[in-house]
């Protein structure tokens, strides 16, 4: 058999000198080359295992699962659950919910064309980064319903996949983290509440410090227990566990030294007999920092601090990977130590500041 291309769409011609005609076509309802491709392999597999005559007059075609969108994508998020955190669940839910409630509720996956997805992701009025991200959920989502076999032919094949724009991500410098971490003194020492209680804001400092020289991610930041932290080797497991995994679903070791190191005794000389099994971060109650606590909380001392209004929780990791890059430390030993899946991750956060690029060319 091979393929030809008619008014936009393929078709698969089988010849057999001994039939009649000697020539049949069967349509394969792609515009796709690849996915033609691969149909038309489908087709002769099936041909040749007795499952496929082309030259009835009612061929057979393969059978696609006539599944509802929404259907789907709860197929899709049971599925993702196994190897993505909660967080990110919700995230793929949100952006998929929202796409879906733009077609029609009577659609099957098989019925969604490349406008579907098209329309959605060039929304006139977002900005390119969420066209990225949008794109990116649904590219995820339908690729899995291609796999199911819930597609003819993907359609986000066919959608222009959004520009990735160049832009300089804000990190700190150990000053600025002086800088922050005096502003969290000075904020405690100024305010009280009502019954005249100060801030419970120590954890915050901690998880500061522990985030910029480990180069921890939030979720494994709020979820480390102290059976995680290994004071004597000087390490920290970063594990998955039934409440926790890690965002590309490896466990890795992270040294510790410095400063890290420093703090994560402290909090434990702080403490006193600590039980393997608590967090690491706590608050005044001992309970656990939930991650949007950390991240509201860390946000609102950067204004206190007058720093870059881009820098955010996630700015720590950044800036540790920025600051081992500067050090001299090898892309590969970086991506080793912070978990990327990735090298290409690695080097987009290896920043190289303008003064030391002058003082490498002088």
């Amino acid at each position: 058999a091979n393929l030809r291309k008619i008014d936009g769409s393929y078709y698969a011609y089988f010849y057999d000198p001994n039939r009649s005609p000697k020539r049949k076509s069967h349509p394969l309802r792609v515009q796709l080359k690849s996915t033609a491709e691969d149909q038309l392999k489908r087709l002769e597999k099936a041909y040749a295992e007795g499952r496929f005559n082309p030259w009835r007059e009612d061929p057979w075609t393969e059978k696609i699962d006539q599944v509802l969108i929404q259907d789907a994508i709860d197929q899709f998020l049971d599925y993702k659950k196994k190897t993505v955190q909660p967080t990110t669940i919700d995230t793929y839910r949100q952006q998929l919910e929202a796409w879906a409630k733009q077609v029609p509720m009577t659609y099957h996956v098989l019925d969604v064309q490349p406008r579907d997805a098209r329309n959605y992701v060039y929304d006139s009025d977002i900005a390119n980064a969420t066209r990225r991200k949008r794109y990116r959920h649904l590219d995820v989502f339908l690729g899995w319903c291609d796999d199911e076999e819930y597609l003819d032919e993907n359609p986000i094949d066919r959608v222009q996949k959004p520009r990735e724009e160049e832009r300089e991500t804000p990190v700190l410098d150990p000053g600025d983290i002086e800088k922050l971490l005096d502003k969290i003194d000075e904020h405690r020492a100024t305010t009280t509440d009502a019954t005249g209680r100060r801030p419970d804001v120590q954890w915050l400092k901690d998880a500061i410090v522990i985030a910029m020289y480990t180069g921890l991610r939030r979720g494994e930041l709020v979820s480390l227990k102290w059976a995680d932290v290994d004071l004597d080797s000087k390490r920290i497991s970063v594990r998955n566990r039934g409440d926790f995994r890690t965002k590309t679903g490896d466990e890795r070791s992270v040294p510790l030294r410095g400063k890290a190191l420093d703090q994560l005794r402290e909090i434990k000389s702080r403490r006193g007999e600590v039980q393997q099994t608590k967090p690491v971060l706590a608050d005044q109650k001992g309970d656990p920092i939930r991650p949007d606590r950390a991240t509201k909380r860390f946000k609102e001392f950067v204004r206190m601090a007058n720093l870059d209004e881009r820098i955010c929780l996630h700015s720590l990791r950044h800036s540790c990977v920025s600051l081992l890059s500067r050090r001299g430390v090898s892309t590969r030993i970086i991506q080793k130590i912070v978990g990327h899946s990735s090298i290409t991750t690695t080097e987009r956060y290896s920043h190289i500041r303008v003064d030391e690029a002058a003082d490498a060319m002088e």
